[in-house]
């Protein structure tokens, strides 16, 4: 049908969200936050957290020039 795209390989989602916000990942923003002692040990686990989001987000809308590629 004209003006109607052709839905996207959605097959990847459903298997990229448990890695992503899966146990493993939570035991590891967990764990260092337990031992954080003052407000600058938690800003730093707090910055890790943001740069792993970041790298996430950046590789997610890479994506698709990356299979294009290889």
């Amino acid at each position: 049908m004209p003006g109607r795209q052709a839905p996207g390989d959605i097959a990847v989602f459903p298997l990229a969200f448990p890695l992503i916000a899966g146990p493993g990942s939570l035991s590891a923003v967990v764990l260092p936050t337990e031992s954080t002692r003052s407000w600058i040990d938690g800003t730093g686990v707090m910055t890790m957290i943001a740069i792993c989001l970041g790298l996430t987000y950046a590789a997610m809308r890479v994506s698709d020039h990356l299979v294009l590629v290889c």
